[in-house]
């Protein structure tokens, strides 16, 4: 039997579902400090595991940068960012990946040769433009093909080693597809 990763429609579903329970998730991991953290991702406490459960998802971690208001793509924010670039950003200012109860499904035998989806919040709405989702940090990198968006992520084949794609599903929510 061969095992494939959950339907956008599927993904969508289960959002839409447990919305109330993706959004406490969102505010325990920004505000929340007596749930435990390590440097990118939530310890999750008996009662926040509940909700994880309820919701179908297995982890919290931030996608590593600051989204610093008002305007995360201003010069202001950049110069910022560079600064404290290293250690990753607060946990009230980070995206959070959402890991998806379904877990990575084998497509070959490489060391990339898994695929995986998740949820990705945005404390922002993102910068979208020519079809890529430009993160926080972009101006402090090249801007790299791993952010386009798409309109299904249903089918992989075509999805290279360590790239990653999105489907928006709300302004500030989206699924990931990585390799």
């Amino acid at each position: 039997m061969i095992r494939t990763l959950p339907s956008d429609e599927k993904m969508i579903a289960n959002f839409r579902e447990h919305r109330e329970d993706f959004e406490k998730l969102v505010k325990i991991y920004r505000y929340d400090s007596s749930v435990p953290f390590d440097r990118l991702c939530l310890n999750p406490t008996p009662d926040v595991e509940v909700i994880m459960k309820s919701a179908h998802v297995t982890g919290l971690c931030a996608d590593g940068y600051m989204w610093i208001p008002p305007d995360p793509y201003s010069e202001e924010a950049r110069m910022r960012s560079i600064k404290r670039y290293a250690f990753g950003g607060p946990r009230d200012i980070s995206g959070i990946f959402f890991s998806y109860d379904h877990g990575p499904v084998r497509i070959g035998t490489g060391k990339f040769d898994h695929v995986r989806k998740s949820y990705y919040y945005t404390p922002m709405i993102p910068r979208i433009e020519k079809g890529r989702q430009y993160p926080a940090y972009e101006l402090l990198l090249t801007p790299v093909h791993r952010y386009r968006l798409f309109t299904s992520l249903n089918t992989y084949s075509d999805l290279l080693p360590a790239e990653c794609y999105f489907r928006q599903i709300e302004p500030q929510w989206f699924i990931e597809l990585c390799r």
